[in-house]
């Protein structure tokens, strides 16, 4: 059965069929891998299948250079089991209407809008354009080299100027729109995996809210507030994640060893005294506190002598006593 959401949609996109390749000519919907037929099908299964791939890139993420193949990769591995075009740059122009541009005076949203479309709606980069600085190879070409600029200033930046960059490539990164379907969960996950890499782990428990979709459309209008204390919360949930993982794991362990338990706990402890003293900032002395406590769990793991930490300075998880 069809209801009256499906049916517009339908109506919708059997008009763009013709010119978009993903479009089922005669379902209306997205062309698609679990054999849905209407809109509402399509969502269900999508969420279906993403979900536990979004959780496993979360401890198993796609290894990449942080470019444009990056993105590409993470959005296969995401859409892989729903989308014949996971992993691809779209080849048709897209815009989509967002109900908070409301909030937005229509003045300001005129500026960025061509023609006398809906001021409500954000123009993502078009595939081909008069102007060759607009189109959507030449945007992801500039924007991926802006990031590129930020990777090399790794360790080189406080808190907070990290999260005025963080926010900024966020929205630049999400505008590109560069995939037919499900930018706003590749692109977050991209900006996580990115985040880590930089020093920063960030926890998505959030990122699947409407708000998180809102602030970045309105981020793309230079309204960068909303997104800005999303991700500084990101940030600060974040770096509760690598103590939840340990204390996970010491009650793993408990249940089967309690001694190697209270060996591990006072590991990380002596651990995290090691690091505070070899390390020139907080956050690199969680991650090498959390290196030296994940050594000893896995030395326990394979039945061998839990380590124990140097008594003298190294500052690296290599150095600790076997």
């Amino acid at each position: 059965m069809v209801d009256n959401a499906d049916a517009l949609a339908i109506l919708q996109n059997r008009s763009r069929a013709k010119s978009d390749p993903n479009i089922d000519k005669n379902t209306g919907i997205l062309k698609n891998l679990v054999g849905a037929k209407t809109q509402a099908e399509l969502d269900r299964l999508e969420k279906f299948y993403t979900l536990d791939r979004l959780n496993e890139l979360k401890s198993n993420p796609v290894k990449g250079k942080f470019d444009d193949k990056h993105l590409q990769a993470i959005h296969r591995e995401i859409f892989q089991d729903v989308y014949p075009f996971a992993g691809k740059s779209r080849t048709v122009d897209i815009s989509k209407d967002e109900e908070i541009l409301r909030s937005i005076p229509a003045a300001e949203i005129k500026s960025k809008e061509p023609g006398g479309e809906s001021v409500f709606s954000v123009h993502y980069p078009p595939v081909e354009s008069s102007d060759s600085m607009q189109t959507l190879k030449s945007v992801k070409e500039y924007e991926f080299g802006e990031l590129s600029k930020t990777l090399k200033k790794k360790g080189a930046m406080d808190e907070p100027l990290f999260l005025t960059k963080l926010v900024k490539h966020s929205a630049a990164v999400w505008e590109t729109h560069q995939f037919r379907e499900g930018n706003t969960r590749t692109s977050l996950t991209f900006m996580a995996q990115f985040s880590k890499h930089m020093g920063h782990e960030l926890d998505q428990s959030d990122f699947g809210n409407r708000s998180t979709r809102d602030a970045l459309a309105l981020a793309t209008f230079g309204k960068t507030d909303k997104l800005r204390e999303i991700m500084s919360n990101a940030m600060a949930k974040g770096k509760l994640l690598p103590r939840k993982a340990i204390e996970k794991k010491l009650a793993m362990v408990a249940e089967k060893d309690k001694p190697a338990a209270q060996e591990l706990r006072s590991l990380y402890q002596a651990g995290k005294s090691f690091a505070k003293e070899n390390s020139s900032n907080k956050t690199e002395a969680n991650r090498l506190s959390s290196q030296i406590f994940n050594k000893g769990f896995t030395a326990w793991k394979a039945g061998k002598e839990i380590p124990k930490v140097p008594t003298k300075g190294g500052g690296k998880a290599d150095d600790i006593e076997r």
